[in-house]
């Protein structure tokens, strides 16, 4: 159904709304199912005119010639005169108890008179005519059961007035085919009544409904009435755009599907400098960088030819000053009721800093390769070093690279003991991870106030024990010189390195010089390793809600497919969406609704196995892929989380947010696609037929239904 046409329903509502007293729903209801009744009366009265006219002419020549003729007659009047009280009413709506009193009175004359022919006016021995008036009178309770289901009085009195007399004559009559039919006629008699009760109740609970809504509706007239007043329709919806715009914490554009800028926010223009009248002026191209405008228009052309509905890329945008800035671009393609593109609707997010550690990270290896191209002219020990560095440029974790040091530790230093320290940046604590040599008497845990090295943030040596003042991160008193060697890096301090010399001795000026490169090599490789990690995480992760991103996605999805597919067994990938999130934002905020995508985080964290994968697929949308799992244990757990979200209660700032539910379509592979964009185009389709059947459900992929939205 288009707009107008919703409009148009919406108006027709409204106006039988006004046809009645404005007595509150209940009283409504009750005189639009009066207004039903009266109308179906127009229809019920020519099939009661001929049903009667039929059972007359059965009846004419039984012994009750005249009593036949008066019933007829009277069948004719009574028929007349319903008809005339529907439109001696038809506009006095303010006397419904009255309308309705006279409704019920016509209601049980016309039972009453067919209840009498049922019985009384029954031919004696005629078997055919006997069968002709059955068949009618039950034709007619079955009439009048539909006609008279806006009133649960009418309708039993009716049924009840009609089948109980036909009962008692049938039961008292001779012979076992009159009991059989009556016993026929009695259970006739309760499915009527159980079939008008259920009919009432339907159109109560439809008109109840209906009003309700009509209600709700007329607020909503009288509000866009007011607005219209004001402001054009499009004008209107331009400025809740721009609000929208203006109002997010992201740069945000609406661009032609040619790449003309049609909106920008003011965001956007503080990343880019432009003002936004220079946007007019500018093609997409124009603030793109060469090298990724090639990417950017491979994504374009694939939302026009519907191969993906959205896209999220990392790309440069040239500055109006000429230098670039990195930034994180998620675009969609909007499209009309025939799938022609309308625009593309862009959001923009700053990522230049992230992209500068990347570049320090890589500044930090270039660092190191420098130092070791210095290093390796010097002797074995640099060798070490640099056979150490090697090593540790390959390290995946931090583990392996304590591991790593503390081989070359020993190597390096055979005569020295020591150990290597790490800071807990979150508790600023120290941790002792490796020891080596025979004084192992550096304490596990330590504060940073206990080491003289990392208060003045240099090197701190001491060659005499028992006349210098001591670091306390001993548990006993080194029995000869130490060195304390600070790693700090540009991020701040990550931890240290100590080395203690034996019995009575000092380190020397040489150990010192290898200690201070060693230690340089440690503290650029483990922050690197750190920066790899941090990275890693980023890469992967949704800063939001913890899950993985739409790029580890499309990283593991095909591998895992064709696992699955060369195993012969089975993967579901279910496509979860926030009902009405839009909707929720709007009412509770952005901050609100960043609460609600943290905690479904969290549940799909919580609730799948390790080997399963949940991620954050975009905005409100969630992937899960079950490895191993066909349907049919797959629609438990995804039913299970359902539940589970619908079931949460959410608080922001102490405040109950409204209950969120999630929709959820479900698709199996092989059986729905054997690609990761296949499979998640089915899932997709699934969930919009979640979407389409009511919400809150979990549906199956169904490639009939598919193929008719298609």
């Amino acid at each position: 159904m288009n707009k107008d046409e919703k409009s148009e329903n919406v108006l027709n509502d409204t106006h039988i709304v006004t046809q009645v007293p404005d007595l509150g729903i209940k009283k409504t209801i009750s005189a639009e199912k009066l207004r039903i009744l009266y109308q179906l009366l127009l229809i019920s009265m020519p099939a009661n005119f001929l049903c009667a006219t039929v059972v007359f002419i059965s009846l004419f020549l039984s012994t009750h010639t005249n009593l036949v003729v008066y019933w007829y007659v009277i069948v004719i009047i009574t028929s007349l005169f319903r008809i005339l009280s529907f439109f001696y009413y038809r506009h006095q709506p303010k006397k419904y108890l009255l309308q309705y009193s006279t409704y019920i009175l016509g209601v049980v004359i016309t039972a009453a008179l067919w209840g009498f022919a049922a019985s009384y006016l029954m031919p004696k021995e005629d078997l055919i005519e006997q069968m002709i008036i059955i068949v009618i009178i039950a034709g007619m309770t079955s009439g009048g059961v539909q006609t008279l289901q806006a009133s649960r009085l009418a309708s039993f009195l009716h049924v009840i007035v009609v089948i109980f007399p036909l009962c008692i004559w049938l039961f008292l009559q001779n012979g076992t085919a009159y009991f059989i039919l009556g016993v026929a006629v009695t259970i006739y008699l309760f499915s009527m009544l159980i079939i008008s009760r259920r009919g009432n109740k339907m159109l109560e609970q439809s008109l109840s409904l209906r009003y309700k809504n009509i209600g709700l509706i007329k607020n909503l007239s009288i509000t866009n009435s007011k607005l219209l007043k004001s402001y054009h329709s499009i004008e209107e919806k331009e400025s809740e755009l721009q609000n929208i715009q203006e109002n997010a914490p992201l740069g945000m554009a609406v661009i032609s599907p040619d790449g003309e800028w049609i909106q920008v926010n003011n965001v956007l223009c503080e990343i880019t400098g432009y003002k936004k009248t220079e946007f007019n002026k500018l093609h997409l191209k124009n603030i793109i960088h060469s090298d990724d405008w090639i990417v950017e228009l491979d994504n374009i052309n694939k939302m026009k030819q519907g191969v993906i509905t959205s896209c999220q890329s990392e790309m440069r945008l040239i500055q109006k000053n000429g230098q670039y800035i990195w930034v994180l671009v998620s675009q969609s393609l909007m499209n009309d009721d025939k799938g022609k593109p309308l625009y593309f609707i862009i959001q923009i997010q700053d990522i230049d800093e992230r992209k500068k550690n990347e570049l320090i990270v890589i500044e930090l290896n270039e660092r190191t390769q420098s130092m070791l191209t210095n290093l390796q002219k010097r002797d074995h020990d640099l060798g070490v070093i640099s056979k150490m560095n090697e090593m540790l440029q390959i390290c995946q974790e931090l583990n392996e690279a304590y591991s790593i040091i503390n081989h070359t530790a020993v190597e390096l230093f055979p005569s020295l003991s020591g150990g290597l320290i790490k800071l807990d940046a979150a508790t600023q604590n120290l941790e002792t991870i490796k020891q080596w040599g025979e004084q192992l008497i550096i304490k596990k845990y330590f504060m940073a106030k206990d080491c003289w090295a990392l208060r003045e943030e240099h090197p701190y040596i001491i060659d005499v024990p028992k006349k210098d003042l001591i670091c306390s991160h001993f548990e006993t008193l080194p029995r000869g010189g130490y060195l304390c060697l600070p790693q700090i890096t540009q991020i701040g301090t990550i931890g240290m390195l100590v080395l203690i010399a034996p019995t009575g001795s000092s380190i020397t000026p040489y150990q010192q010089q290898i200690s201070i490169a060693f230690n340089d090599i440690i503290r650029l490789s483990l922050a690197n390793i750190q920066f790899r990690e941090i990275l890693n995480e980023q890469s992967i992760h949704d800063s939001l809600t913890k899950l993985f991103n739409r790029r580890y996605l499309d990283a593991t999805l095909p591998r895992d497919l064709s696992r699955v597919m060369r195993e012969k067994k089975h993967l579901c990938v279910g496509m979860l969406d926030i009902d009405f999130f839009k909707r929720f934002n709007d009412t509770s905020g952005h901050e609100a609704g960043d609460e609600v995508l943290k905690t479904i985080g969290k549940l799909l964290n919580d609730g799948f196995r390790g080997s399963d994968i949940a991620c954050r697929f975009g905005g409100e949308e969630f992937i899960l892929v079950l490895i191993n799992s066909d349907l049919k244990s797959a629609l438990p757990r995804l039913e299970e989380i359902r539940e589970k979200i619908k079931n949460v209660r959410l608080f922001f700032r102490e405040t109950p947010l409204p209950q969120i539910t999630i929709s959820i379509g479900v698709a199996e592979a092989p059986v729905h696609g054997k690609t990761s964009e296949d499979i998640i185009r089915a899932a997709d389709r699934a969930l919009y037929q979640a979407k389409h059947a009511g919400r809150d459900r979990v549906e199956i992929f169904d490639s009939k239904i598919a193929n008719i939205q298609d």
